[in-house]
């Protein structure tokens, strides 16, 4: 089994380009900051008016899948930091 995490985080742990690293928390930041509003309907409905009015029309999803998906987006994001610290671990030895 140590020998598949190896190579997955050999293969995987590559730390992201500058730019793409800051669109990837930017992603997860804005997906958390929705999700918040979405346990409260009356707070994600103000928030779509609000986006409505400063000119910013979109749809905002259904508040049953922004949970899952903030949550599949943590573990990728957890999963991919272990890989990066197993993968430097394995070639400083």
């Amino acid at each position: 089994m140590d020998q598949i995490l190896d190579h997955l985080s050999l293969t995987l742990g590559r730390r992201l380009p500058g730019p793409f690293n800051w669109l990837v928390s930017l992603v997860w930041w804005i997906t958390f900051v929705v999700a918040m509003l979405s346990v409260w309907p009356d707070a994600y409905r103000a928030f779509g008016q609000v986006l409505e009015t400063n000119g910013i029309a979109i749809n905002l999803p259904d508040t049953l899948i922004i949970v899952p998906v903030l949550t599949g987006l943590t573990i990728i994001h957890l999963v991919h930091g272990l890989a990066i610290k197993r993968r430097d671990i394995l070639l400083s030895t």
